[in-house]
């Protein structure tokens, strides 16, 4: 055809197009190929691109961790959420949305596993409150144990890291692991030399592959979130959290972190027989093998386990307490993974009718500055004493508006009345009382997010128990406490002293509380303190937010 043309082109038995339209518009019409070699240029990038696909596809599942493929499969599910909010986003029904969104999310985190599940429990853990229904129900599944990798995979890993195999360092050693999480995995051993038994925590062998590409995918997912989907403050985190959650994919400087806890208590007469950290073997220590000492002991959660030992619940609990407040409040170095699996249960061996807890996992620390210990310590103080002027300057300092929301927070009384706006105007309204809370961002002390997961995560497990302390009173009172103990010269301590015993006088109310709850509980009431103030904020959360939280929020 092309030959056809150009042969009554030259017969002019047709018009040439110059003489229609001006040349400088009009491409010459040639010949698709006219030879052999111009036929092979053509189908030559058809058959290179696809072996170049194939062999790209390849190396990123065998020797690339899938990085490509996830980074791939984050960008495709961050397009199609954005697309679908834009398209579909009804104020009048958001719920629908709302869940098809969720669900993609929590396809994607188990989809890609590894870090995803530690950033959506970060995200769970910040958000829980905030985001829309489906997000708290689907988000909780990830706290199911993690999968775990073959025993071939951790034998290589143990020969490369210590250049012996396995038998020749143990004389015993589980093949399947006995816990599994999302960074790693731990296998219970016996040391070959001594017969000691020690737990082996292993890194699963794509996590450092992954790591920076997934936190690059979490960054501009949050990002997204922030800037265009929910408008919430949430982008402001993100460094904090990547930055923490770097440092535990280091067992080295996880080790560290053990023996530095392990220094704070053993130096501390009122908690050294009531917490043990494991012992560290350094020689079988690496940035990706860490060896510690095994303990046998039950969760923490485990009330029936518990009594089982012939332990106090509220015994436990108290323990609990009093570590972490120590932490925040006196050694200013805190543990900010404090689930169940991590505190286990055991008798004192000391003391077999006294508790003690064994603290694990020591990945995810976080160092707070003596000034914000100092104003943290205040603000409870001034918190569950109702003092305003006190709270409005502290709050002030971190950058966040609404004192009387913060204060209702922690004391658990709700000041605003019931609105009787739609769900959608609730949400609009959440969203610019977030804003006002959090006007300035970069003054909130970054310490407060962990500080905060761990409060959340030990008022469940008193919970889970039956409410046998007193939290907020515990907490208070070594607020308080902390801040005699800082005091400059015997005068400045005596004013703080005296204040110190007069702030005992108003914790004596909340006990009060307490102590008519445990006695409903003895007379058969199942409700537990904790449950009471639960019901309050969510009554906090509905009237001052205008949002209903999900039961296991």
């Amino acid at each position: 055809m092309p030959r056809l043309f150009y042969s009554l082109l030259r017969l002019r038995l047709i018009v040439p197009a110059r003489l229609i339209v001006p040349a400088r518009l009009i491409v010459p019409a040639r010949p698709i190929y006219t030879n052999a070699k111009q036929k092979r240029q053509l189908f030559r990038p058809l058959i290179i691109l696809p072996l170049f696909a194939g062999a790209l596809a390849v190396h990123d599942t065998y020797f690339n961790a899938q990085v490509l493929r996830r980074t791939l499969r984050t960008a495709y599910t961050g397009v199609a959420i954005a697309v679908d909010y834009k398209l579909n986003f009804s104020p009048e029904n958001p719920d629908q949305i709302h869940e098809r969104v969720a669900e993609r999310l929590a396809d994607l985190i188990r989809r890609n596993g590894g870090l995803y599940i530690k950033l959506g429990q970060a995200l769970t853990h910040l958000q829980a409150a905030v985001l829309p229904k489906p997000y708290a129900r689907l988000f909780s599944s990830l706290y199911d144990e993690a999968p775990q990798v073959p025993w071939s995979i951790v034998q290589t890993l143990i020969i490369q890291e210590f250049g012996k195999r396995p038998s020749e360092l143990f004389s015993h050693i589980s093949k399947r692991a006995n816990a599994s999480a999302s960074i790693a995995q731990v296998h219970k051993a016996v040391l070959r030399d001594t017969g000691q038994v020690v737990a082996l925590k292993v890194q699963k062998p794509d996590i450092r592959k992954q790591m920076e590409w997934d936190l690059w995918s979490y960054k501009c997912l949050m990002y997204i979130y922030d800037k265009y989907l929910f408008d919430l403050p949430l982008y402001f985190t993100v460094d904090y959290i990547s930055k923490h959650i770097r440092a535990e994919t280091n067992f080295v400087q996880e080790a560290r972190n053990s023996m530095e806890s392990a220094g704070y208590i053993y130096n501390d007469k009122h908690l050294q027989d009531k917490i043990y950290v494991p012992r560290i073997y350094w020689d079988l220590t690496t940035e990706r093998i860490m060896t510690a000492e095994w303990i046998d002991g039950c969760k923490a959660n485990d009330e029936r386990q518990i009594r089982k030992m012939g332990l106090s619940v509220g015994q436990v609990m108290t323990n609990m307490i009093e570590l972490f407040s120590r932490q925040i409040f006196d050694y200013g170095f805190l543990h900010c993974d404090p689930n169940p699996g991590n505190m286990l249960i055991r008798p004192s061996p000391n003391d077999r009718s006294r508790v003690q807890i064994v603290l694990l996992d020591h990945g995810l620390y976080t160092r707070l500055d003596p000034d914000f210990q100092s104003s943290y310590a205040k603000f409870w103080k001034a918190a569950v004493s109702s003092d305003t002027a006190a709270l409005s300057s502290i709050t002030e300092s971190w950058g966040v508006r609404s004192t009387g929301l913060l204060a209702s927070a922690v004391l658990l009384r709700p000041y605003i009345p019931e609105s009787d706006l739609s769900t959608f105007e609730r949400q609009v309204e959440l969203k610019q009382k977030i804003k006002e809370f959090l006007y300035d961002q970069e003054r909130l002390p970054k310490e407060l997010i962990f500080i905060t997961r761990t409060w959340r995560m030990l008022q469940n497990n008193n919970q889970v128990l039956g409410s046998p302390v007193n939290r907020i009173s515990l907490i208070a009172h070594s607020a308080s406490r902390s801040i005699v103990t800082k005091a400059d010269g015997w005068r400045d301590w005596a004013r703080l002293e005296w204040r110190h015993l007069k702030f005992l006088g108003v914790l004596v109310l909340f006990d009060v509380q307490f102590y008519w709850t445990r006695a409903k509980q003895f007379i058969g009431k199942k409700d537990g303190f904790e449950d009471v103030l639960e019901r309050q904020i969510k009554g906090i959360a509905k009237q001052v937010l205008g949002i209903d939280l999900e039961d296991d929020v």
